[in-house]
């Protein structure tokens, strides 16, 4: 298989520094996924995750901000 094409194992990341730099890139994609599938569907969307350390990140889409 040609690089980046390979599965990863899904499994907790040990060192606490690179979970937040995996956390850092993988959100700013699903919060670009979850824009992408609004515009494509007319829809609105609204993503809330809830960090391990208790802070929430949000992506909404529209006017959904005053509902989050």
């Amino acid at each position: 298989k040609a690089m980046g094409q390979n599965k990863i194992e899904i499994k907790l990341i040990a060192k606490l520094a690179r979970r937040a730099q995996t956390f850092k890139k993988r959100i700013k994609g699903l919060f670009n996924k979850a824009y992408e599938l609004s515009v494509l569907t007319k829809s609105k969307v609204a993503v809330v995750i809830v960090k391990e350390d208790g802070k929430l990140e949000t992506y909404p889409s529209s006017n959904l901000t005053p509902i989050l």
